[in-house]
Protein backbone atom coordinates (compact mmCIF):
# COMPACT_ATOMS: atom_id res chain seq x y z
CA UNK A 1 0.00 0.00 0.00
CA UNK A 2 0.91 3.73 0.01
CA UNK A 3 2.65 5.15 3.11
CA UNK A 4 1.88 9.01 3.27
CA UNK A 5 4.06 11.42 5.33
CA UNK A 6 5.20 14.50 5.98
CA UNK A 7 8.49 15.94 4.30
CA UNK A 8 10.10 19.33 5.04
CA UNK A 9 12.11 21.11 2.26
CA UNK A 10 13.15 24.40 2.62
CA UNK A 11 11.59 25.20 5.89
CA UNK A 12 8.08 24.05 4.34
CA UNK A 13 5.96 20.98 5.23
CA UNK A 14 4.48 18.69 2.70
CA UNK A 15 2.10 15.87 2.54
CA UNK A 16 3.85 13.13 0.31
CA UNK A 17 4.46 9.90 -1.03
CA UNK A 18 7.13 8.43 -3.63
CA UNK A 19 8.60 5.00 -4.75
CA UNK A 20 11.16 3.66 -6.90
CA UNK A 21 11.55 0.75 -9.39
CA UNK A 22 13.32 -0.62 -11.95
CA UNK A 23 13.34 2.32 -14.41
CA UNK A 24 10.60 4.69 -12.47
CA UNK A 25 10.68 6.71 -10.12
CA UNK A 26 8.02 9.58 -8.56
CA UNK A 27 7.49 11.66 -6.04
CA UNK A 28 3.55 13.01 -5.00
CA UNK A 29 3.83 16.14 -2.95
CA UNK A 30 0.56 18.50 -1.64
CA UNK A 31 1.38 21.46 -0.26
CA UNK A 32 -2.14 21.54 1.88
CA UNK A 33 -2.10 25.35 2.65
CA UNK A 34 -1.91 26.65 -1.30
CA UNK A 35 -4.08 23.68 -2.41
CA UNK A 36 -1.50 22.62 -4.36
CA UNK A 37 -0.18 19.03 -5.31
CA UNK A 38 2.51 17.90 -7.54
CA UNK A 39 3.07 14.53 -8.85
CA UNK A 40 6.41 14.16 -10.94
CA UNK A 41 6.66 10.70 -13.30
CA UNK A 42 10.82 9.80 -14.49
CA UNK A 43 12.39 6.97 -16.39
CA UNK A 44 15.36 7.49 -13.81
CA UNK A 45 16.85 4.21 -12.49
CA UNK A 46 17.45 5.33 -8.43
CA UNK A 47 19.18 2.27 -6.67
CA UNK A 48 19.70 3.74 -3.31
CA UNK A 49 22.91 2.31 -2.33
CA UNK A 50 24.68 3.75 -5.55
CA UNK A 51 26.38 7.25 -5.08
CA UNK A 52 24.61 8.98 -7.80
CA UNK A 53 21.33 8.34 -6.26
CA UNK A 54 21.16 11.00 -4.10
CA UNK A 55 22.08 14.16 -5.79
CA UNK A 56 18.86 13.11 -8.88
CA UNK A 57 16.58 12.25 -6.22
CA UNK A 58 17.02 16.00 -4.96
CA UNK A 59 16.76 17.41 -7.77
CA UNK A 60 13.60 15.38 -8.49
CA UNK A 61 12.50 17.27 -5.32
CA UNK A 62 13.76 20.63 -6.54
CA UNK A 63 11.76 20.32 -9.59
CA UNK A 64 9.22 19.76 -8.12
CA UNK A 65 9.29 22.21 -5.87
CA UNK A 66 10.22 24.97 -8.48
CA UNK A 67 6.78 23.80 -9.99
CA UNK A 68 4.73 24.84 -7.30
CA UNK A 69 6.79 28.06 -6.92
CA UNK A 70 5.63 28.57 -10.29
CA UNK A 71 1.57 27.72 -9.68
CA UNK A 72 1.63 30.25 -7.04
CA UNK A 73 3.18 32.62 -8.96
CA UNK A 74 0.39 31.83 -11.62
CA UNK A 75 -2.37 31.45 -9.56
CA UNK A 76 -1.73 35.12 -7.56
Amino acid sequence: GLIWNWRKFHQKKYLGQWGTMPGMHHQLLIDDEANLGVILLSNVDLVFTSQSAKPISDGLIELCLSIFDHLKKESS
